[in-house]
């Protein structure tokens, strides 16, 4: 059967489930890792979801990828974070720095 094809809403990367699969194959679970390398027990979990550099450092490394190819949004090909893009904002910041609680006193 023919591999399935990357849907365009789909990111590119390994999918979380095949991270935690490839951890399995070799040997360990993610809970264990992470009280091996001195970090909390869900830490590598939710490092699956969103980006914690010391836990997926410490994944790649377990399963012989690179950073970079398991979250290509996150790090770039030499390992560094990509950093985020902030948003401007939505509402308008407001002119007085005092609440209007204070104002009215």
């Amino acid at each position: 059967m023919p591999p399935k094809p990357v849907q365009a809403d789909e990111p590119p990367g390994m999918h979380p489930a095949d991270i935690v699969a490839s951890v399995r194959k070799m040997g360990t679970n993610l809970s264990r890792l992470a009280l091996e390398n001195g970090l909390g027990s869900s830490t590598l979990r939710v490092a699956l979801l969103k980006p914690h550099p010391r836990a997926n450092r410490l994944i790649a490394r377990t399963i012989g990828k690179t950073v970079h190819e398991l979250w290509p949004l996150w790090f770039d090909t030499s390992g560094k974070r990509i950093p985020k893009k902030r948003h401007p904002a939505t509402a308008p910041r407001r002119e007085s720095s005092q609440s209007p609680k204070k104002q009215a006193a």
